[in-house]
């Protein structure tokens, strides 16, 4: 409800990229076969990672901006863990998305070509696991909430998340 307030906040005119990954509720962790140490274990967890494209954190409440821009977000941080200190791996969305999800550099995942480059449309690989899989496979609910056009299954963007819902701002916005 914070986030849907957020969306609604913001100006018509405003183009929204935004991918909403959520876990929620991990099973108690296990050992992992490949010496990966295992997720914490706390059941009343939840993980939200919310990626806004373009977003100018100098314009949000929190980071100081003298206009009320960001209400819903500056309540909803104060009770979050934030991350203030976080550089994008690529100047692009499909480049820089693919990294977050994979925790891998352009170079590694293939996705870092511009958006002419015939080269940059092949899907995330297989053999690089991603955030949402290796929540899956610790026991935590996911699902991911697209509003942007470049974010597609078909890229493998889909990989891992239970539901992976894809449409307009409008239509999250309206929920």
């Amino acid at each position: 409800d914070v986030l849907r307030g957020e969306l609604q906040a913001l100006p018509t005119t405003v183009t929204l990229a935004v991918l909403a990954a959520v876990a929620l509720r991990p099973a108690p962790a296990q050992t992992a076969a490949d010496g990966v140490p295992p997720l914490p274990d706390c059941p009343d967890c939840n993980l939200i990672v919310i990626v806004v494209d373009t977003l100018r954190a100098d314009h949000l409440g929190y980071h100081g901006y003298g206009r009320d821009t960001s209400p819903y977000l500056d309540s909803w941080v104060t009770h979050a863990r934030r991350y203030d200190h976080c550089m994008a791996q690529a100047t692009w969305t499909i480049p820089s998305t693919a990294s977050l999800l994979t925790s891998t550099y352009p170079r590694t995942h293939r996705l870092q070509f511009g958006p002419g480059d015939t080269d940059a449309w092949h899907a995330l690989p297989l053999e690089l696991p991603t955030l949402a899989e290796v929540l899956g496979e610790a026991g935590w609910k996911t699902a991911a909430f697209i509003g942007n056009p470049v974010l597609r299954a078909k890229l493998g963007f889909d990989r891992g998340f239970e539901v992976f819902e894809h449409g307009s701002d409008e239509q999250f916005i309206r929920r």
